[in-house]
């Protein structure tokens, strides 16, 4: 947990390893008001109550570890800011899973057919699914296969594989897939663990779940009530904010958008983070809190508002041999006259 003074967040480079692999962590450390500076002193990182390593923080308040190897199964890696006068120590904690890859069904991407393009929301759900979008993007054309991922930061698409989002290609990253061959997504490879968090940046998400593993059983759907949404200083949503936190999740169908009740593994989705003032949310995998706190679930704080999420790149429609696309400028359509339809369908027609 979080203590008066000061602040730790920590980032991974990857939450799922396989049995050798090397993991980096980030941490960062800020004065919390009335506290002010930077700042300064050491950091140490621990796999439960063991002591892996210590560093000092640079002159921004960062730090990095870098693990060469850790044993199988799951981790509870926690970094800890060891304070200094007057600042008071706090830590954060990371979760990973050591595990062989593991098998998962294939995901069948539908092929665009005469004049028409069908854009189809996917997402890597492995390391090891991320790169084989990319690799089937780059052994074709950009006439054969076009693919784009939505750069939250930006509030823009970026092509695929030669543009990525701020944040890189993740495994929850959502993208949309067009080709004019049949093919089949193999999202196999290293799952993740819970508790898992999904960023949500104000604006507009696409994203995805990734294999999780639930203790030894690996799970490939999840309803939206198993998740918590909560703000930047890591509080659980409220009745008193709820309306202005986020959208609810929609889906593309390959001619329109259409509210989704879970996750499903390899697929993409859109959720808007429509809080006020702006701030990241993260949606976080976990159905309760330790003593029973009460928690908002998802569907709780949709928003209801009739926002409509962005549509598929118009200008990848169809896709064009290089020289002849407009790549990723002006890709998002604009969206007026758009309304919620009945039944949480939204009303976006056949890009042709």
């Amino acid at each position: 947990m979080n203590f008066p003074h000061t602040r730790t967040t920590v980032t991974a480079d990857r939450t799922g390893l396989i049995p050798g692999q090397s993991i980096t962590l980030t941490a960062v450390v800020s004065a919390v008001a009335p506290a002010t500076g930077i700042p300064a002193g050491t950091m140490t990182l621990r796999d439960g109550v063991s002591t892996l390593a210590t560093t000092t923080l640079d002159a921004a308040g960062v730090g990095s570890f870098t693990i060469g190897s850790l044993a199988s199964g799951p981790h509870n890696l926690t970094v800890s800011y060891d304070g200094s006068v007057p600042l008071v120590a706090s830590s954060a904690v990371v979760r990973v899973l050591v595990s062989a890859p593991v098998s998962l069904p294939a995901i069948g991407v539908p092929r665009s057919r005469g004049v028409d393009t069908h854009y189809y929301p996917v997402c890597g759900a492995t390391p090891q699914g991320v790169e084989r979008i990319l690799s089937f993007v780059r052994s074709h054309t950009r006439h054969e296969v076009r693919a784009f991922a939505w750069d939250a930061r930006t509030q823009s698409y970026t092509e695929l594989p030669d543009e990525l989002p701020t944040a890189g290609l993740r495994e929850d990253t959502g993208i949309f897939l067009a080709t004019r061959e049949a093919w089949a997504l193999d999202p196999s490879g290293v799952p993740n663990v819970s508790p898992y968090d999904l960023t949500l940046r104000p604006g507009w998400n696409f994203i995805g779940i990734p294999a999780l593993m639930d203790g030894a059983s690996l799970v490939t759907a999840h309803p939206l009530s198993e998740f918590t949404l909560f703000d930047q200083a890591n509080v659980p949503v409220t009745a008193g904010n709820r309306l202005v936190a986020m959208s609810a999740a929609y889906r593309w169908n390959g001619t329109s958008y259409e509210s989704a009740a879970q996750f499903e593994l390899g697929v993409g989705y859109w959720i808007e983070n429509t809080s006020s003032p702006a701030q990241t949310l993260t949606l976080r995998r976990v159905n309760t809190l330790t003593g029973g706190v009460p928690v908002l679930s998802v569907r709780e704080t949709t928003s209801g508002i009739a926002s409509t999420p962005p549509a598929p790149p118009s200008a990848a429609s169809p896709p064009k041999p290089k020289g002849c696309g407009s790549g990723g400028v002006g890709l998002v359509l604009a969206l007026s006259g758009l309304v919620l339809a009945r039944r949480r369908v939204l009303a976006w027609g056949r890009r042709a």
